[in-house]
């Protein structure tokens, strides 16, 4: 078998967003996610309410599928609202309305029992380049070295990473020589068990000739006290003429010897019976008996999700009709005694270009020296007054109506001697 080579670095284009893959389940269907080199798994709805079970091998997925893809393409419209990094975990959900939106979720990851024995190794410190959403598909570079990267994440990976563990655990210190060099455990950011490293699979696929070689390393694991599952599934590799275990999660202590002698004896001699047999009537990987996904993957098969941009806020205006409550209710539009052009509203050439410079005496901040109500009608008008304070004292800027409120600093309160007992001067 050609291996795929491992990059130096990661081919996911910057700033973008890869879709890795997910679990199409009809009850907990799950979309993996990666910008920048970090990852968030979001869960969507059920793909069938009605179901309770989940479907078996010979089930029509036909509409499963297809709604699977309806969430997909959704979550990509929400792209934009997705902050990469915040949390390990999002939720896809429909509100009343019928209207989708993605709710970030920190997930508490379930805690390995296994303990640890080798050296601790921090996520940062591994650059993974060739990605995907399973829990032994990753690949990449650690300390200049080519490795193959076991990473959990969700419950049932977790439960993975556990049995993994037990397994190396158990043969740590012993003579069989079966793995590859496990190099660490991975931690995250706050010391979770994630996953852990080993050396990155390399040789051939085993085949007819290797049947003594295989039946005598199983036999050795079997009397180190472990059973190996995937032998039906050729789990297999020839790496510098020694067996080595590929499905490291297949790897299961016994503590029963009994219970041991008699699953060996289906497990590993009546499967490699078996396995053998295939390879005799179907070729050299049986009936599609293929080795793990990440020692084929092709780095450069990227599917990429479309970013949409955030649409512009509105540009706004700074010139906005009054509130009726200051027309209506204080009465404090005293348009006697002024030219045409000097009325509010009138088209005016002259002024429309100072508009910007008109403010609203506004504070959000300091309520309590805000005007109310009746403290306008006890003075009998508002006041309203520009940079320069040379503009019409009538021209009302209700910044409370802009479609986004920007912070007013009230800069001083002034006495005046022109009928009104202060004046507030407001920026925006």
């Amino acid at each position: 078998m050609t291996f795929k080579p491992i990059p130096r670095r990661s081919h996911v284009l910057p700033h973008t967003v890869a879709y890795l893959g997910g679990a199409n389940d009809v009850l907990q269907p799950t979309f993996a996610l990666l910008k920048d080199n970090v990852q968030i798994v979001i869960e969507g709805p059920p793909l069938d309410p009605e179901a309770t079970t989940l479907p078996s091998v010979w089930d029509d997925t036909t509409k499963t599928d297809a709604e699977y893809y309806r969430y997909l393409a959704i979550i990509e419209d929400l792209l934009s609202t997705i902050e990469f990094g915040a949390t390990n975990m999002a939720y896809l959900i429909q509100d009343s309305d019928g209207e989708y939106e993605i709710i970030p979720e920190h997930r508490r990851l379930k805690q390995v029992s296994c303990p640890v024995w080798g050296p601790l190794v921090s996520m940062d410190d591994v650059q993974i380049t060739v990605w995907a959403e399973g829990f032994d598909r990753r690949r990449g570079i650690w300390n200049e070295k080519e490795v193959d990267i076991f990473y959990a994440l969700q419950d049932h990976h977790r439960f993975f990473l556990n049995r993994a563990m037990y397994g190396l655990r158990h043969l740590e210190g012993s003579e069989c020589d079966l793995t590859f060099k496990f190099y660490g455990h991975l931690l995250d950011r706050d010391g979770s068990i994630i996953g852990f490293i080993t050396e990155a699979a390399w040789g051939r696929n085993i085949g007819l000739e290797d049947e003594e070689l295989v039946a005598e390393s199983l036999e050795r694991l079997a009397d180190a006290g472990c059973i190996y599952q995937s032998v039906a599934t050729n789990q297999f590799l020839i790496s510098g003429g020694k067996l080595r275990l590929l499905q490291l999660h297949s790897i299961v202590p016994y503590k029963d010897q009994e219970k041991l002698k008699r699953d060996a004896e289906f497990l590993h001699k009546w499967a490699l019976d078996e396995l053998l047999q295939e390879f005799r009537d179907y070729g050299p990987y049986g009936r599609y008996r293929f080795l793990p996904p990440r020692l084929k993957a092709n780095p450069f098969d990227v599917k990429y999700l479309r970013m949409l941009p955030i649409p512009e806020r509105p540009l706004g205006r700074n010139f906005i009709y009054p509130d009726p409550r200051f027309l209506f209710k204080t009465g404090v539009m005293d348009l006697t005694g002024l030219e045409d052009d000097e009325r509010p509203f009138a088209a005016n050439t002259k002024r429309r270009s100072r508009r910007k410079d008109l403010h609203l005496i506004y504070n959000r901040k300091d309520r309590r020296r805000m005007p109310t109500d009746d403290a306008i009608q006890d003075r009998g008008q508002l006041v309203v007054s520009s940079r320069t304070r040379n503009r019409n004292p009538n021209h009302l800027h209700d910044a409370t109506s802009h479609p986004y409120l920007r912070r007013v600093k009230v800069l001083q309160e002034l006495s005046s001697t022109e009928g009104t007992e202060n004046l507030l001067e407001g920026i925006y």
